[in-house]
Parts: C-alpha cells; sequence; structure tokens
C-alpha cells in the first residue's frame, strides 16, 4: 500500500485501487520505491520542489528529516538510509 501512494504521488498511477503502473511499465506489486535509489530519489526531489522549493530534505545517516519551512517537520529514522527516507517520503505524503 504505501508504494502506491508514493506511485500516486508520482503520477505512475491514477487511483489506489490501479493494479498496474502506466509510468514504470509494471504491476504495481513490483514497485520499487522501498529498495531503490533510482525510484526514491525523484520521489525526493520532487518533494524538495514542492511549496514554491521551500521544502528541505536532509538525509543522513539512517535519519532523514523534511521541514517545509511552513511549520511542517518530519523527523525519520530507520534501520537502514533508505528505510529513513522511504519512511519519512511516506509521511509527508501523506499529511500534504
Amino acid at each position: 500500500m504505501k508504494n502506491k501512494i508514493i506511485a500516486l504521488f508520482m503520477g505512475d498511477i491514477n487511483s489506489l485501487d490501479a493494479k498496474v503502473s502506466f509510468n514504470k511499465n509494471c504491476t504495481v506489486d513490483e514497485l520499487q520505491y522501498h529498495k531503490s535509489w533510482d525510484w526514491l530519489m525523484p520521489v525526493v526531489e520532487k518533494i524538495e520542489q514542492t511549496n514554491d522549493g521551500c521544502t528541505l530534505v536532509i538525509i543522513e545517516d539512517e535519519r532523514c528529516y523534511i521541514d517545509n519551512q511552513k511549520g511542517f517537520e518530519i523527523d525519520s529514522v530507520g534501520h537502514t538510509k533508505i528505510e529513513a527516507v522511504y519512511n519519512a517520503v511516506i509521511k509527508f505524503i501523506k499529511n500534504n
């Protein structure tokens, strides 16, 4: 379900009921946002471009911090760096 949330945010699917990602040419079960930097970093870049480019994403060790500089902050920690970023991205999308 979390990969679907990201895919919807990125425009790779048009609803959470979708079975196939038309932009990624795969089924939603094959989405790789949770384990591929090639998939996840464009999401981070899109987040940084929200709110007129005022959103700041900091990735360090196993922590990811997102601040939209308008009173909304996320601080996510994971067992790995990609897990921390993935979890922060999900929280950001759900709260916007």
